[in-house]
């Protein structure tokens, strides 16, 4: 087993909110997700089975920009997320995790 964290940017400014997403390419397990907070931080507080992942990043959904507080800034434009990450078919980010703690940045581009 090992864990995950680090952080995701876009064209290297940080994506404030989102979920990553880790799918197993080998069939084994399930797929682990994380919430991306400031500073496009993300951790996987679960261990996930290693292997080879492809990394999906999806945008905040309608239902959390309406759960902002008052005063808070507004969801970010989808655009900082472009397509071809949002899901395992299309996305060319992958991962291979090995036991212990590792660390992935990912710097998304247009």
């Amino acid at each position: 087993m090992g864990s995950v964290s680090e952080k995701i940017t876009f064209e290297g400014n940080p994506i404030v909110l989102g979920q990553v997403v880790f799918n197993p390419t080998d069939g084994n397990g399930r797929p682990a997700s994380a919430e991306i907070t400031d500073g496009g931080a993300y951790e996987l507080g679960e261990s996930i089975p290693v292997g080879k992942y492809k990394i999906s990043i999806m945008p905040v959904s309608v239902e959390q920009a309406k759960g902002l507080a008052h005063g808070d800034s507004a969801a970010p434009d989808p655009k900082n997320i472009p397509k071809i990450y949002r899901t395992e078919v299309t996305t060319d980010l992958t991962a291979e995790i090995k036991k212990g703690s590792v660390q992935f940045d990912f710097d998304l581009k247009p």
